[in-house]
C-alpha cells in the first residue's frame, strides 16, 4: 500500500465532508466497476490533512514503465490508456486532470487511472473558499481553453473534450520524452499570448520525428477546437489502427 497526503489550503483545514467527497469521487461512477487506482480507505488526520491509502504500482506510471520501450510498445500503452479513459467518458464522466503520472500501470500490464476528479474538486475548494486557484503542474497538458479561463471567476473549467485534449499530451510525452508545452508561470505566460495574438499556442508543440503521419494527424486533432475534436471512442479507434500498423512495421 501507499499513503498520500492533501495539506489544508491555505490554513483552511479539511473537514469529514470533504473527506467524504474525496473518497466518493476516487471510487468513479457508483455502479460500475472501472480500471481505476484501488483506494483501500481516505482518512481525516491530524492538522486538517487527508490520507489517500491505495494500492501500490510497482511498475509505476506509464512514463515510468514504457521509459525504454519500443515505438510499438509505447502505442500499445498509448491504446491501453485510452481504452480506460474511454470507459469514464461513456458513463459521461470527466476526469479533469489527465496527466502520465494518473495512469498507473499494474502487475500484469494493464492500466489503472488514479486521482478521478480529485484535482478538479481541490481547485474548485480552493477557488470557492480563498478566492484563488493555483496553477497546475499539469497546465503542460491542459487545453487551450481551460488555460484561458484558469484564473476566472466561477466553476472550474472541465470536459470530456479536454480530457481527449490532455490525453493527446500524454501519449505526445509518452513517445518522445517530455510534455507538448512549456511548463511553469514563464510557460503558461507564453500560451497565453500565442492564444492572444493567433488564436492558438499550437506553435509551440514541435513535431517530433516519432510523431509523424497519422499519429501527428491525431494529436493535432485532439488539440482542435473543442467542438471539432473526436471523442475518446474515436480516438480508441483512430489509435487502434496506428497501434497495429506501428508492431507491423
Amino acid at each position: 500500500m501507499v499513503t498520500k497526503e492533501i495539506r489544508p489550503i491555505q490554513g483552511v483545514l479539511f473537514d469529514t465532508t470533504h473527506r467524504d467527497a474525496i473518497a466518493e469521487l476516487l471510487r468513479g461512477p457508483a455502479g460500475h466497476t472501472l480500471p481505476v487506482w484501488k483506494v483501500e480507505r481516505v482518512e481525516l488526520a491530524e492538522r486538517g490533512l487527508i490520507t489517500i491509502t491505495g494500492l501500490y504500482y510497482a511498475n509505476g506510471d506509464i512514463f515510468q514503465y514504457s521509459g525504454s520501450s519500443t515505438r510499438a510498445d509505447k502505442l500499445a500503452m498509448a491504446l491501453k490508456c485510452a481504452l480506460a479513459l474511454q470507459e469514464f467518458h461513456v458513463l459521461g464522466a470527466i476526469h479533469g486532470n489527465v496527466k502520465p503520472e494518473n495512469f498507473l500501470v499494474t502487475d500484469n500490464g494493464e492500466v489503472h487511472i488514479s486521482d478521478v476528479q480529485l484535482n478538479l474538486f481541490l481547485r474548485q475548494l480552493e477557488r470557492d473558499l480563498i478566492d484563488n486557484t493555483a496553477i497546475p503542474g499539469s497546465s503542460v497538458y491542459k487545453p487551450h481553453e481551460e488555460v484561458i479561463l484558469q484564473t476566472a471567476t466561477g466553476p472550474i473549467p472541465s470536459s470530456t473534450a479536454g480530457d481527449v485534449a490532455a490525453f493527446a499530451g500524454v501519449v505526445y510525452k509518452l513517445m518522445i520524452g517530455r510534455a507538448p508545452m512549456p511548463s511553469g508561470p514563464c510557460g503558461l505566460a507564453r500560451r497565453c499570448f500565442e492564444l492572444r495574438q493567433n488564436g492558438n499556442d499550437l506553435g509551440l508543440i514541435h513535431q517530433h520525428s516519432s510523431l509523424d503521419g497519422d499519429l501527428w494527424q491525431l494529436l493535432m486533432d485532439c488539440w482542435s477546437d473543442p467542438v471539432t475534436r473526436p471523442s475518446m471512442q474515436q480516438v480508441v479507434a483512430r489509435l487502434r489502427v496506428i497501434a497495429e500498423s506501428g508492431s507491423t512495421a
